[in-house]
């Protein structure tokens, strides 16, 4: 029996400046995990363009694709608070035993 698809809602809404807002769903079979993403184009280092994501909260990520090769390398950097942001954080850490997160 295969499994179900795990992602169960992304939207992609433009806001007029640039950005794009995405309000997604994940279910899996431990848990599920929901949240909203403020999306950006900037320039990288080095030509091309990174995707800066705003998560819930505090929660800021870069995502940059390098060629290297014959393919490409996606380099992740961020910062979350854990306990005061990001709504996927929050999920994982209040099913921790023993954790809470506000």
């Amino acid at each position: 029996m295969p499994a179900p698809p795990a992602v169960v809602r992304s939207t992609r809404e433009p806001l007029g400046d640039g950005r794009w807002k995405s309000v997604w769903k994940i279910e899996l079979p431990v848990s599920s995990f929901e949240g909203t993403n403020v999306y950006s184009l900037e320039p990288a280092d080095g030509g091309g363009e990174a995707i800066l994501l705003r998560g819930d909260g505090e929660a800021k990520y870069r995502y940059e694709p390098i060629a290297v090769g014959g393919g490409t390398l996606l380099v992740q950097y961020g910062y979350t608070d854990i306990m005061g942001s990001n709504a996927f954080v929050r999920s994982f850490v209040k099913r921790q035993p023993g954790r809470s997160a506000t």
